[in-house]
């Protein structure tokens, strides 16, 4: 159970780091999902990500997705210029 508020609490900072890439607020948690498919930058590699993080029950395909996820992000980091390579 708590491994399932872990996993939740991680999609929806995903999400919200999204919005900080594209240089946007995130809006209130009812309405972040419909927002973050919106996003040009990140959120059409993300959200099938993430999707399958949600939908999947095996430990080593969520740790996986998890190190993917942060792979992008990652990568975002010096596409952006906040660190060099």
């Amino acid at each position: 159970m708590t491994a399932l508020i872990g996993q939740g609490y991680f999609i929806e900072a995903s999400m919200q780091l999204a919005f900080l890439f594209n240089r946007r607020f995130a809006p209130y948690w009812k309405w972040l999902h419909w927002g973050f498919i919106r996003l040009p930058y990140l959120s059409d590699k993300l959200d099938p990500l993430l999707v399958e993080l949600k939908s999947t029950a095996s430990l080593q395909m969520k740790a996986e997705i998890i190190g993917t996820i942060c792979d992008l992000y990652r990568k975002a980091l010096l596409d952006q210029g906040f660190f060099p390579e």
